[in-house]
């Protein structure tokens, strides 16, 4: 019997959670369901520095989300698929405005050392930092490059709005949430909140390094771009760019980043990225139509998204093989 699996959700953890699937169980047949796909999603616009980190969950776990993710990105930013997923090598500064030190991703990044004496003139507005590469992400090539892994191992597209679990539970075996903001609605679970995000993305070819803050404020360079940023604010829902916003950022960076004068400004971008405190990542058996329907849920990634997609989307697709191979209870 051939197994039938959906996930809810294309931005970038729903593909990885399919994925990941796939390989773990190469015989079954993935699914993908969502209403919005590629440039619709948050995944596609955002600005891809991989920092992973998940606040409030057990070390051991999410050493083991982080190396994931750091396996597979560094992997792919080294292979011949670097250019095709948008997925490369970037050094660059980590700042810190407070003497706390930095969040633990530090330990997953390379290279890392302290910001040399020909660098201090960052360390204005920060009490400190590092020096280090990583990678950054490209969502607009990055989810393209899922979806053609995913339709090469056999997984279907299905462009479907699902407002509750019972409309699939006669026809998968599993289900795995990954909707993002509506994963919240879906699982009736109040913990899940939009955090607003605006960056203004700008064409400066010359600037080939990156400034990633603990205050919202970051360059990140990209193939055609650069993204600006930014604003972090919880609860609210709106899309619209706030000109003050722009003039803000743009003001503020130019004050921490001076080789930023004579950027040209492209356009401004506002996502809504789904926080919960803490992610969740965890198998749940529902009642369905008098029947059982096995759920793997996995969101709530907030601004760490697609740094613990991979991680978080792998282990995903662990809690799936177990709870499809456990026997049921007398």
């Amino acid at each position: 019997m051939v197994l039938r699996l959906a996930v809810i959700g294309a931005g970038v953890v729903g593909l990885s959670t399919a994925v990941a699937v796939q390989n773990r169980l190469p015989e079954a047949h993935v699914d993908v369901i969502a209403d919005r796909f590629t440039t619709h999603t948050t995944s596609h616009g955002s600005g891809g520095l991989f920092v992973p980190y998940a606040e409030k969950i057990p070390e051991a776990l999410n050493d083991r989300w982080c190396r994931g993710s750091a396996k597979h990105f560094f992997g792919l930013a080294a292979s011949s698929d670097a250019g095709a997923s948008g997925v490369n090598f970037v050094s660059g500064f980590g700042l810190k405005s407070s003497e706390k030190d930095l969040k633990p991703w530090l330990k997953y990044m390379i290279n890392i050392q302290e910001i040399p004496d020909q660098f201090q003139h960052l360390l204005k507005y920060y009490k400190g930092g590092y020096m280090f590469t990583t990678v950054i992400v490209e969502g607009a090539k990055y989810l393209p490059w899922l979806i053609q892994r995913l339709k090469a191992n056999g997984g279907r597209l299905v462009q479907r709005k699902v407002g509750a679990f019972d409309e699939l539970c006669d026809d998968y075996d599993l289900v795995f949430n990954c909707a993002g903001l509506g994963a919240g609605r879906l699982a009736s679970d109040p913990k899940v909140q939009p955090v607003r995000g605006h960056l203004v993305r700008v064409s400066a070819p010359w600037i080939k390094y990156f400034i990633h803050s603990d205050d919202t404020h970051y360059f990140l360079p990209q193939s055609e771009s650069a993204a600006i940023g930014g604003v972090r604010q919880l609860g609210r829902h709106d899309l619209t760019p706030e000109p003050h916003e722009s003039e803000r950022i743009l003001r503020e960076m130019k004050e921490r980043l001076p080789v930023l004068e004579g950027a040209k400004v492209l356009y401004d971008w506002v996502g809504l990225r789904p926080y919960r405190d803490p992610v969740r990542v965890e198998a749940e058996v529902l009642s369905c139509r008098g029947k059982q329907l096995k759920v793997i849920h996995n969101y709530g990634h907030g601004a760490y998204g697609i740094s613990l997609s991979w991680g978080t989307g792998q282990y995903a697709a662990e809690l799936a093989q177990q709870a499809l191979t456990a026997r049921p209870k007398l």
